[in-house]
């Protein structure tokens, strides 16, 4: 039997659990330590939650984060083609909501993959363009992250 759990604001728990901002840090940190098999059935997990929370209809409030890291976690097991093709539908899909802080993650990400594999043409020209529409908040750790990246010689 399958129960459904109910947020304290009377949402469901995922969405709950992903407006607190909860998951990602969690997997972000987990990434280290996990064997490859487990970042792939953590992918699906993410991917399933994801399909979930949009009921089907691409709209998710927090599915450009599940993409983000399921792409981050299908890099993680030497999945890179899947690893990107999630990290590339979270870009589009913070871009169509016009989510600007949840773009910047993504394009972070898939910038810091790419340079990884000697592809940092690529990976600035998807991180500068993010970065420069921001006008402050440079404090932030998202924005420091994104900075650290562009600025590595390459």
């Amino acid at each position: 039997m399958v129960h459904q759990v109910q947020s304290p604001q009377g949402g469901d728990f995922w969405t709950y659990f992903l407006d607190l901002g909860l998951i990602g840090p969690i997997l972000d940190q987990s990434w280290t330590w996990t064997g490859s098999r487990l970042r792939r059935d953590i992918a699906g997990v993410l991917l399933v939650v994801n399909r979930l929370l949009r009921g089907g209809h691409g709209s998710g409030r927090r599915c450009h984060e599940l993409h983000r890291l399921a792409g981050m976690s299908l890099f993680g097991s030497d999945q890179q083609e899947e690893g990107q093709v999630a990290l590339e539908e979270a870009l589009r899909v913070a871009r169509r909501h016009q989510a600007k802080s949840y773009e910047l993650r993504a394009a972070t990400s898939l910038a810091r993959r790419w340079g990884e594999r000697g592809r940092r043409a690529e990976a600035r020209d998807v991180l500068a363009p993010v970065y420069d529409w921001f006008t402050e908040g440079f404090d932030t750790s998202d924005l420091r992250e994104a900075k650290a990246l562009l600025d590595q010689p390459g």
